[in-house]
């Protein structure tokens, strides 16, 4: 699974100032792939046999300036573009 997950989350690198906050990005991007059940923060805890510090890691991850919103969005989009396969909706190609 991570082979194929991977090159999408390099395209992600950009839109942090850190690599530590990249990594956690990485982190949550696989816990909600992977993890059995998704019922918030715990379940990723849980999926990485994490203890408090961790909880408390990802809480203030969600909250934190060290990327922005936008650059995550403009990320994502470069992303789907570069795959340049056609999404179609009522038969009408969109983004």
């Amino acid at each position: 699974m991570l082979a194929l997950v991977l090159p999408c989350l390099v395209c992600f690198r950009s839109a942090f100032t850190r690599r530590r906050s990249w990594l956690l990005f990485c982190a949550v991007v696989v816990s909600f792939l992977a993890a059995p059940e998704m019922i918030g923060v715990t379940s990723m805890c849980r999926f990485w046999q994490g203890h408090e510090a961790i909880y408390h890691r990802f809480l203030h991850f969600f909250r934190s300036k060290a990327y922005h919103f936008e650059a995550l969005s403009a990320a994502w989009q470069d992303y789907v573009w570069r795959q340049a396969v056609a999404v179609r909706s009522r038969g009408r190609p969109c983004c």
